[in-house]
């Protein structure tokens, strides 16, 4: 049984030094290292009310989606979850 676990790290920009840190499990039953950085990316952009967000991922899966012109690979992703709820959060904040 395999189980991959989300990390928000926050660093100072200057000098790239870790100024805190939070990890968690991926909830659910899919549990893939991409699945686990979109809900990090998720859980941030849920739950900041303030500032700005620089977020920085390795996945190419990801930002591959995220960069799609039309958006379509978000809808037919796996991840399709994710994604509607982060775009939901972002229409809330930019709104």
């Amino acid at each position: 049984f395999r189980r991959c676990t989300c990390v928000i790290v926050s660093v100072c920009e200057d000098t790239m030094e870790v100024l805190t840190g939070l990890s968690f499990p991926l909830p659910g039953e899919i549990q893939t290292v991409p699945r686990a950085e979109l809900y990090a990316i998720k859980y941030l952009v849920c739950n900041c009310f303030f500032g700005i967000i620089d977020i920085a991922s390795d996945s190419k899966t990801n930002v591959d989606t995220y960069n799609d012109p039309d958006k379509s690979k978000m809808q037919k992703s796996l991840n399709a979850d994710l994604w509607y709820k982060i775009k939901q959060s972002l229409r809330r904040v930019w709104c």
